[in-house]
C-alpha cells in the first residue's frame, strides 16, 4: 500500500463524522472500565495542601474516565469533538475543550498530570502530541499514556472517503521501547510501564464483573504469567 494510502488527509473531519454516526454511549465495557480503574489508582489521592491537582485528559471523548478521578484533583478534558463533549456538559460543568491534541489551546506549564488514554495510536504525529503534552505540564508533573501493546493494524475501507483506512482508526502499534524513544525525544523521563491482558476479564465477564480491584489485578498479573500475551500497556512519565 502505498504511503498516500496510509495517511489522513484530514484526520480531523474523520473524527467528527465517526463521531456523529457512532458517538459513544454512557455504558461503558468492562474491560475499559477496569483499565480507568487501573490508570486512576496511579493518581495522587491527596496533595497536601488545600488545592487541588489539575488533570488533562487529552482525547477524553464522553469523558467517563471522569467518574474514575479523586476528588482531590481538578479535570478539564479536551476533544475534537464537540458532539461528544456536549453528551456530559451538564454533568461535569465547564470542565471540556473542543481541541486539537496537536495545538493544546492552554499556556503552557498548566497542569499538574496529563493523561492520553487510548488516543496516542489514532495520531498521525504521536510525538507532536507528547511535546504538547510535556509543553503544558508543570515541572515534576506525571504523564500517564495508555495504548493497545503491539497491535496488528489491520485496514478496511472507509465509509467516508472511500479509501483504505485503518480499523479503529489505529494508526501506530507500540510497545515500551518504542514508547520510551518517544518519551525521551519529547523530553520526558520514563519512570514505569506495566502490561495488562483483561483475558480472563473477556472469557469470565459476568463472573468477574464486580471482583473488587485488588483481585482483579492480581488475576491479570498471573494471566500475564501463563499467558504472556499483554493487551494493553500503561506508561507513567514525569516531566524533570
Amino acid at each position: 500500500m502505498r504511503n498516500a494510502e496510509l495517511k489522513y488527509t484530514n484526520y480531523i473531519e474523520h473524527y467528527k463524522i465517526d463521531n456523529e454516526l457512532f458517538p459513544e454511549g454512557d455504558e461503558i465495557g468492562e474491560t475499559l472500565r477496569r483499565r480507568h480503574e487501573f490508570i486512576a489508582r496511579l493518581l495522587p489521592k491527596k496533595t497536601g495542601t488545600i488545592h487541588k491537582l489539575s488533570l488533562l485528559d487529552i482525547g477524553t471523548g464522553s469523558a467517563r474516565f471522569f467518574r474514575k478521578i479523586p476528588k482531590s484533583i481538578y479535570p478539564v478534558g479536551i476533544d475534537i469533538s464537540a458532539a461528544q463533549l456536549l453528551r456530559f456538559a451538564k454533568e461535569y460543568k465547564n470542565n471540556f475543550v473542543v481541541g486539537d491534541g496537536y495545538f493544546l489551546p492552554f499556556k503552557s506549564r498548566s497542569f499538574d498530570i496529563v493523561v492520553i488514554n487510548e488516543v496516542l495510536e489514532h495520531t498521525e504525529i504521536p510525538l507532536k502530541v507528547l511535546c504538547e503534552a510535556y509543553r503544558v505540564l508543570r515541572e515534576g508533573g506525571k504523564l500517564i499514556i495508555s495504548t493497545p501493546y503491539r497491535e496488528k493494524i489491520r485496514y478496511s475501507l472507509c465509509i467516508h472517503c472511500n479509501k483504505p483506512t485503518p480499523v479503529h482508526a489505529h494508526l501506530h502499534s507500540f510497545d515500551e521501547n518504542k514508547l520510551k524513544v518517544l518519551l525521551e525525544r519529547a523530553g520526558f523521563f520514563p519512570k514505569k510501564y506495566y502490561l495488562i491482558i483483561d483475558l480472563l476479564v473477556s472469557i469470565c465477564l459476568d463472573r468477574l464483573k464486580n471482583l473488587p480491584f485488588a483481585i482483579f489485578n492480581i488475576i491479570d498479573k498471573l494471566s500475564q504469567w501463563l499467558f504472556k500475551r499483554p493487551i494493553y500497556i500503561v506508561y507513567v512519565s514525569e516531566k524533570d
